[in-house]
């Protein structure tokens, strides 16, 4: 897992998870050299001072031993395309870092993988595992012993209790809350707040109090 480097930051992306991303890292005393954006026309504008250099071909121009990425995609309902810039970034031989704001609160017994991005307000406590390319967003609390899978997006504000297990490519919406000790399968969907008493099952979309599927 790196998290502070003296190799040139580039962030993926320029929307409004990037922005986030350039704060946190900035409260963090992370130097960000530049921003990519599949957007070719925006390529030579700057976001917070920090210039676009071009789009995603543009990090071949660098070789892996000289820069850090930052997965700057958001997600509004699933992860599968940061999970797919992820994948085929590190396949080539780059790393990403771990961002971590300077107000969230992680316990020295959780583990981190890389890539992982916890954000202001946010919570980890002890015995959590956070598997690679999660967000943990805005105020969001992942409670003691709960195993995050790969590539999952914990939006701000909810709230994941004591022992849950969320798979890969989840996305668990703005506010939600789940339960002690269920298992929310892969590639799922629970709306923002949602409240989940009950396991869900592999690609499930649930919504409401309490959810059910739709």
């Amino acid at each position: 897992m790196e998290r502070f480097s003296l190799k040139k930051t580039i962030i993926i992306g320029s929307g409004g998870h990037a922005k986030v991303l350039i704060d946190a890292l900035l409260q963090s005393g992370q130097h960000i050299y530049a921003l990519t954006d599949s957007n070719t026309q925006l390529k030579g504008e700057k976001v917070f001072g920090i210039p676009i250099i071009g789009n995603d071909k543009k990090i071949l121009s660098y070789d892996p031993t000289e820069i850090l990425l930052i997965n700057g995609l958001g997600s509004t309902h699933s992860t599968a395309l940061r999970q797919k810039i992820y994948n085929y970034w590190t396949s080539q031989g780059y790393q990403f870092g771990t961002v971590i704001h300077p107000t969230a609160v992680i316990s020295q017994l959780a583990s981190l993988e890389a890539g992982v991005q916890v954000l202001a307000n946010a919570v980890i406590n002890a015995g959590a595992t956070i598997a690679q390319n999660c967000i943990i967003n805005t105020a969001a609390i992942v409670e003691h012993d709960c195993q995050i899978a790969k590539d999952v997006h914990i939006a701000p504000n909810a709230t994941v209790l004591g022992g849950v297990k969320i798979g890969a490519t989840s996305h668990i919406g703005a506010g939600a809350i789940i339960l002690q000790n269920i298992v929310v399968g892969e590639r799922c969907l629970v709306g923002a707040g949602a409240v989940v008493v009950k396991s869900v099952e592999t690609e499930q979309r649930v919504l409401g109090i309490p959810a059910k599927v739709k």
